[in-house]
């Protein structure tokens, strides 16, 4: 009987503290283990059974349970570029393709479309800028365009637009277009002293209705013309010749123009940097020609 009533009340007791919250530095504990202090754990910490990979974080997932996760969605990226200048508008673009790796179901594309060539009255328009989160079915293929930088241009003619960089994976295309091409030098009768200044690249993102931004280019800087008194009895023209349009989203990445001072004793020309700095600036303007465009870019991560 002492037995019986033995087990019985030790079943009771395992029953009232399965029941119970248990409470280590606290009277009241309010969880099942509440512990008020420091806790040293000298082995793994484990989720639900799962301790996590390496260069894991514990976070909260959208129905609020704790998960093992990775601190960046993408750990992985490549980069595509295109070193060719276009002649003409349009040619001489990079083609490329792009496989999605096996598990991989959402990667994130940035493009820039290709800088335009300076003239020697201004300076090429910077490459329009696409950039999307796209959902992807592994093993399938991606089609990419990457714009050429513009060549130069010259007293006769302009400089060339930059080509338009293009990505596509199923429905979804992103497109950045490239900047204008500089002006000529080009004053008339009929069109006095009257200048287009080179719009930057613009861009458009079709297949998809969210999660996705884009920018335009800067334009291309227009040439300065001013005159300056270097003697009692001298005045010199002073140019300063228009600078690349910057890539969306790249400060500073435009070709500088170039600067000339002329007089009857005076004759110095400073040269345009040799090209768009950048992936996607415009090149600059000077006396002489204009300098090259940056040929586009496109970075994917996964």
């Amino acid at each position: 009987m002492k037995r019986l009533i033995t087990c019985l009340f030790l079943v009771g007791f395992a029953n009232y503290l399965y029941s119970q919250n248990i409470g280590i530095g606290t009277a009241t504990p309010t969880e099942k283990l509440d512990v008020n202090g420091s806790i040293n754990l000298n082995n793994q910490l484990k989720i639900n059974g799962d301790s996590g990979k390496a260069n894991q974080a514990l976070m909260k997932d959208a129905s609020n349970n704790l998960v093992w996760s990775d601190l960046s969605e993408f750990k992985n990226i490549q980069i595509f570029d295109c070193p060719n200048f276009a002649g003409v508008a349009g040619t001489n673009n990079c083609s490329a393709t792009w496989g999605v790796p096996a598990g991989v179901t959402t990667i994130l594309v940035e493009c820039w479309g290709g800088g335009g060539g300076g003239g020697n009255c201004s300076g090429g328009g910077g490459g329009g800028y696409a950039s999307a989160r796209l959902t992807v079915t592994p093993l399938t293929t991606a089609s990419i365009t990457i714009g050429a930088g513009g060549n130069f241009g010259n007293s006769l003619n302009d400089g060339i637009a930059g080509g338009n960089t293009v990505f596509s994976v199923g429905a979804a295309v992103l497109n950045a277009y490239g900047g204008g091409g500089g002006s000529k030098f080009d004053i008339t009768a009929a069109n006095p002293g009257v200048i287009a200044q080179p719009l930057g690249g613009t861009f458009l993102v079709s297949g998809i209705t969210s999660g996705f931004i884009g920018y335009y280019g800067s334009p291309g800087g227009i040439s300065k013309h001013t005159f300056v008194q270097v003697s009692a009895t001298e005045f010199a023209k002073q140019i300063e010749y228009g600078g690349g349009g910057d890539a969306a989203t790249l400060p500073n990445s435009g070709s500088k123009g170039g600067y000339k001072i002329v007089s009857a004793s005076i004759n110095h020309l400073v040269l345009a940097t040799q090209s768009g700095i950048q992936p996607g600036g415009g090149g600059g303007a000077d006396g002489t020609w204009g300098f090259y465009g940056k040929g586009g870019r496109v970075i994917i991560r996964w």
